[in-house]
């Protein structure tokens, strides 16, 4: 098993410098400009991310060509967490360097984690203090890998975890188990394959009784038809929602305002019940 320390903040500066063309330059632009980014890595190759940690796998794949190790271990106050399974290194920028999703309080939280990949960012709140993580993630060979890394970490009792995908109705899709996905794709439905639920947010809050739940979701692109088919009444049982959006923001933003919600939006949506 490869081991890697997760690298802090300054270190991923680091690579900036040593990994780009024009660092400084470079580092103005993911601080103060939206996306998508233009970057001239050292080698010359121009490249076009849609967010800053890609920028980061871009500079390991340089140095390390496609040899990224698929597991690693992430310290936080005193306690080591394996992660297994990890096919890009956007998730280990995302979710333990970046932090992309520290903006969410989830300290003695529940937690609702739409789109929970491997499981890593549901050992991430519960590192920073969740008292429990519901997943859910479409893909079977995710799905599998998050119940691997829930185990070795001890954490059956406090990770739930479930395959299947977040809808605006109550469905269900066809995916092959065998389908390798990595922490961008979407669910769709293929030509062969298991049957895999759809499960819309109102279902989920009536299972599991929410209320004044926290929700991370990053479901790429399902969240429109989530939105167009969720009503504010669903949506008023989280005091707080922090979502990755994969188009214009706009009516995610009117249908969390007019469910009563303060909304900040930058590459993510963040918004605070009233």
């Amino acid at each position: 098993m490869v081991r890697i320390k997760i690298m802090p903040y300054l270190k991923a500066l680091k690579l900036i410098f040593v990994g780009t063309k024009h660092p400084m330059s470079t580092l103005f632009t993911l601080a103060l400009k939206l996306p998508p980014y233009h970057i001239i890595l050292s080698s010359g190759k121009e490249v076009e991310v849609t967010d800053r940690f890609s920028v980061l796998e871009e500079i390991m794949e340089l140095k390390m060509g496609k040899n990224i190790p698929s597991h690693f271990a992430w310290n936080f106050n005193e306690t080591e967490y394996r992660i297994t399974g990890f096919n890009s290194s956007a998730t280990i920028f995302s979710t333990f360097i970046y932090e992309d999703w520290k903006k969410l309080s989830v300290k003695g939280k529940f937690v609702l984690d739409i789109g929970g990949y491997i499981g890593d960012t549901a050992i991430y709140f519960i590192a920073k203090g969740a008292k429990k993580v519901v997943v859910y993630e479409a893909f079977p060979y995710s799905y599998k890998i998050a119940l691997t890394n829930i185990k070795q970490n001890k954490l059956d009792d406090r990770i739930e975890i479930n395959n299947s995908a977040l809808g605006g109705l109550d469905s269900h899709m066809t995916i092959d188990p065998n389908y390798v996905n990595d922490n961008g794709s979407r669910a769709i439905s293929q030509d062969t394959g298991i049957k895999v639920p759809v499960t819309s947010l109102g279902t989920i809050v009536e299972k599991y009784s929410i209320d004044g739940w926290s929700l991370k979701m990053n479901c790429e692109g399902c969240e429109y038809d989530v939105f167009q088919n969720t009503s504010a009444d669903v949506f008023q049982k989280f005091s707080e929602i922090y979502m990755h959006y994969h188009g214009s923001p706009d009516p995610l933003i009117q249908k969390l305002r007019q469910a009563g919600f303060k909304v900040k939006c930058g590459e993510y949506i963040h918004a605070i019940k009233k």
